[in-house]
């Protein structure tokens, strides 16, 4: 642990990020978010946390998955994040989901993001996360599992709304760990559906 920390840290770019800067682009901000959680998560937050919270937070993010992850972020650096709580709120779907950007039809892979930042920061009421959970659970595959665009989804490609190992184990542990309550069937068909595709070495996921 202590050489990949020091790898991380050394790793970092002069203007705060981490990633390769020669193409600023979406994995620039996921590559420096994730270092910026796992330094939290290991609470070292001295200068290179605190340049890459700057560097956060002085990017213009476009989509939700990124809006979700930077609020997450500045939230836990006791950054002020009232605004861009208003802003992701507002890209919310009548059906309760998100998509990949404001206006965009709904799909499980975003939305599971916007809620799993929601209940870290302890925002909004029952009736408001609720609304969220029941969306998730309506777009449920009948195999139990979850897809990236959701069971409901009529514009998305077919294979998009096939149950995915990755998608499923977020919804399982986030209604797990915030004990999202009501819902403990569908909760364990899903889990029934992961332990079906464990392959014979322990693995998850497709052997190459």
């Amino acid at each position: 642990i202590e050489k990949g920390k020091n790898w991380l840290l050394t790793a970092q770019n002069s203007d705060g990020s981490w990633g390769d800067l020669s193409r600023l682009n979406s994995s620039t901000f996921i590559d420096t978010m994730t270092v910026l959680d796992t330094l939290d998560y290991l609470s070292i937050k001295d200068t290179p946390y605190a340049n890459g919270i700057q560097w956060i937070e002085m990017q213009e993010v476009e989509g939700t998955e990124l809006l979700s992850r930077k609020i997450l972020n500045l939230a836990k650096a006791g950054k002020d994040i009232s605004g861009l709580i208003t802003e992701l709120v507002l890209s919310q779907n009548g059906d309760g989901g998100w998509g990949s950007d404001k206006g965009h039809p709904s799909d499980v892979s975003n939305t599971m993001l916007v809620l799993r930042s929601i209940l870290v920061l302890g925002y909004g009421d029952e009736i408001f996360r609720n609304k969220i959970a029941r969306y998730i659970i309506t777009n449920q595959n009948t195999d139990g599992g979850w897809s990236f665009a959701g069971r409901l989804n009529t514009t998305a490609h077919e294979e998009l709304k096939v149950s995915d190992i990755y998608v499923t184990s977020l919804v399982a542990y986030v209604f797990k760990e915030f004990n999202i309550s009501g819902y403990e069937q569908q909760i364990s068909n899903a889990i029934n559906w992961l332990l079906s595709k464990q392959n014979p070495d322990g693995s998850f996921g497709e052997n190459e």
